[in-house]
């Protein structure tokens, strides 16, 4: 039989706007439909700002700049087609928020930060926690859970993790419990006891004398 040849190749979309780092697959479509091989493979005019799959059509977004990506027929019929790529510098992150902006712990007490990076539709908003004196107060880098270790003041970073290195921090105060403190609170607690104790007993006693 007679071999039918590809006559044309579409690619769509013709123009394509990435980030650094982004991979997306290119579709290409023959005419006609009935072509004997409508397989494409693919090339890329400079493979150090896109490279390309040649068989899948995935590209990956080396470096900033623009190149062409082209799709050609498997058959003999020599026919091509050609989109426009054009990788764009990743969004980074400008700010992190942390709340609360600051902390009052006692010894052994537990809390945990939150933190957001911006803008919304930065590449990457995920954030790492870090003490600057871990022996004061004590972060979870995953969580932002603190645990607070001994007296004084430090401050918890929120730091992003796309290499920006845009940051927030949370000041962290530590307090050791006054055991005078406690003595004094446990004394007092023991004298409003006894005085409901007698107290009610004296009006137990004056109910049983009427």
């Amino acid at each position: 039989t007679e071999e039918t040849l590809v006559t044309d190749i579409t690619i769509s979309p013709t123009t394509i706007t990435i980030s650094v780092g982004d991979s997306e697959i290119v579709n290409a479509y023959v005419c006609p439909t009935d072509a004997t091989n409508q397989a494409v493979w693919w090339s890329s005019d400079d493979t150090n700002i896109v490279t390309i799959k040649t068989l899948t059509g995935r590209k990956m977004a080396q470096a900033v700049g623009s190149t062409m990506i082209r799709a050609h027929a498997c058959d003999n019929s020599g026919v091509s087609a050609n989109c426009l790529v054009t990788v764009e510098p990743p969004i980074m992150v400008d700010r992190v928020d942390v709340c609360p902006e600051s902390l009052t712990l006692t010894v052994g007490d537990t809390a945990e930060l939150f933190a957001e990076a911006f803008p919304e539709n930065a590449k990457d908003r995920s954030i790492c926690w870090i003490s600057d004196d871990s022996s004061i107060a004590d972060v979870d880098c995953a969580t932002g859970c603190v645990t607070a270790k001994s007296d004084g003041t430090t401050y918890i970073y929120a730091y992003a993790q796309d290499g920006s290195g845009v940051h927030g921090y949370c000041e962290v105060t530590v307090n050791v419990v006054d055991e005078e403190d406690n003595n004094n609170t446990n004394i007092a607690v023991d004298s409003i006891l006894i005085f409901l104790y007698v107290k009610t007993k004296n009006t137990w006693q004056k109910h049983l004398k009427q």
